[in-house]
């Protein structure tokens, strides 16, 4: 059933890398796994770097603007997966937001 669905999903994208829930979510989003990957990395280095040095108040995986994050995106803006899936469901629509590409 669906309850038992989520719960493996659940499962499994507990053991998964940054990058492997990227290619998940993308994949979900119907969204290119490689582009967003390289966003991922030139934003962020895959969450290395998750605060912005220049001092735009930008912050995590991609890079997202709390004012930006919390008015489109459910989550909190430092979870890596909540930040993964704010990214997919905005970038088909407002990819020139998006420095790297």
């Amino acid at each position: 059933n669906r309850t038992n669905m989520n719960l493996l999903i659940s499962l499994l994208l507990s053991y998964m890398t940054i990058e492997q829930k990227i290619v998940f979510y993308a994949n979900q989003y119907d969204v290119d796994p490689v582009t967003s990957l390289r966003i991922a990395e030139c934003e962020s280095q895959f969450g290395k770097y998750k605060y912005n040095w220049e001092g735009s108040g930008a912050t995590g995986l991609y890079q997202f603007k709390p004012s930006t994050f919390n008015y489109f995106c459910d989550g909190d803006i430092m979870n890596d997966e909540d930040q993964i899936k704010c990214f997919m469901e905005l970038y088909p629509r407002y990819s020139h937001y998006w420095e790297c590409q």
